[in-house]
């Protein structure tokens, strides 16, 4: 199996004419790389999700590979955007705020930079998420917004739901192209992140307002008082607690805020399909990788809590509380059949990054372990955010916090 670096070198190998060689070769092809916003691992059709229509997504993964253990080292959006940019941990890359931009020297070593370098036209479309200074110098197409965003917006002349707005550019991107030039285009949803400061959170297109209509999302069983008391108090007064109250708290608000979840979901679903239609349209399709996974994993109400960014994201197994909800989706299009190893199904126990089931270490729910050490706080996302910054910002070669 290739390591990231190793992947990159060899879409890089074909000699280049000059520094932005446009030379098309079998051996490199194109690479679509799509990500969403607070995607949970299942709200997937294909991860056994009943309720969710996502059949494009679906299709990539049966197709392609599908990845039944891929997990978010540092859950919460800028931190794990700069990860997937670079390579890097958040305590190499040393981005954990919101307004810290990667270094030049940071962003050269991402694989953006490496590809357009090695003759890949690049685009961007999306959130971008990693400091308030764009990027779009170093790109060839660059359609990417600072911030958060909004789910409605004006163009030309009219308000589109930005989901939908975000596909029409990356069927631009892909009708502009010169077939002989390979492409790197990555499209960073929103969705289906809330739009904390509307009190309706999960804005979809209207369009997909009766899909769900009559189904019921089935509560988790750890969506309870028991569970939540559980918790260690600086969680249970958590910002994912007070954002619960808004979102989950009684069962009406549960079942309108999944669905509505669900909703933005299956717009990026749709989305993914024009976009593998026109790739079929332009004779693009046998030769393109798509590789589909989010940013990190999210709480739909479980233990009284809602988001995963400000919430357990331990590098191992600490106490009896496994974080299901952390892990992403993922997925890719062009390895033909699936070799998960040692991979586990969800819940079977088989990892040590978080989560499977807490039999699995002698761990039961409602119980420490006779010899359990105290609750450290120190790999939770609040606590990073809070550490002073000791080194460069973005510069990998040193440690940004103090041991």
């Amino acid at each position: 199996m290739k390591t990231r670096r190793e992947f990159l070198a060899s879409l890089a190998s074909v000699p280049a004419v000059g520094p932005r060689a446009h030379s098309r070769d079998a051996n490199r092809p194109n690479i679509l790389f799509l990500l969403t916003d607070d995607h949970r691992w299942d709200a997937l059709g294909c991860m056994g999700n009943k309720v969710i229509r996502t059949p494009h997504l679906d299709r990539l993964a049966a197709d392609g590979t599908l990845f039944l253990n891929n997990f978010c080292s540092t859950a919460i959006c800028m931190a794990s955007r700069a990860s997937i940019f670079t390579g890097l941990h958040e305590r190499s890359h040393g981005i954990s705020r919101f307004d810290l931009p990667l270094t030049p020297q940071a962003f050269a070593r991402g694989y953006p930079a490496l590809l357009r370098k090695a003759g890949y036209r690049t685009g961007f479309i999306g959130k971008y998420g990693v400091g308030n200074t764009m990027p779009a110098a170093e790109f060839d197409y660059w359609k990417g917004f600072p911030g958060q965003g909004r789910y409605f917006v004006e163009h030309n002349g009219r308000t589109v739901h930005l989901t939908n707005l975000m596909g029409d550019q990356a069927v631009e991107f892909l009708e502009s192209g010169d077939a002989k030039q390979p492409f790197c285009l990555s499209v960073s949803f929103k969705a289906p992140h809330a739009q904390d400061e509307d009190p309706r959170q999960y804005l979809y297109d209207p369009g997909l307002e009766n899909l769900y209509q009559n189904a019921t999302v089935p509560v988790p069983k750890t969506a309870t008082r028991r569970y939540y008391e559980e918790l260690p108090p600086f969680l249970q007064n958590s910002e994912g607690h007070i954002r619960w109250k808004k979102r989950f708290a009684t069962p009406e608000e549960y079942q309108k805020s999944v669905k509505a979840y669900y909703r933005l979901i299956t717009g990026v679903d749709n989305v993914v399909g024009r976009i593998r239609k026109k790739l079929d349209e332009i004779g693009q399709a046998a030769n393109t990788v798509i590789i589909f996974t989010s940013d990190n994993g999210y709480y739909l109400g479980e233990r009284w809590l809602a988001v995963a960014g400000r919430q357990v994201v331990s590098a191992r197994r600490i106490g009896p509380h496994p974080a299901d909800h952390l892990r992403p989706p993922a997925s890719s299009k062009q390895a033909r059949q699936a070799t998960p190893g040692d991979d586990a199904e969800p819940g079977s126990g088989a990892d040590n990054a978080g989560r499977g089931r807490p039999e699995a270490s002698g761990l039961h729910a409602g119980t420490q372990p006779a010899t359990a050490r105290p609750r450290r706080t120190d790999l939770l996302a609040d606590r990073i955010l809070l550490l002073p910054p000791v080194s460069t910002p973005g510069d990998p070669q040193k440690r940004r916090h103090p041991e």
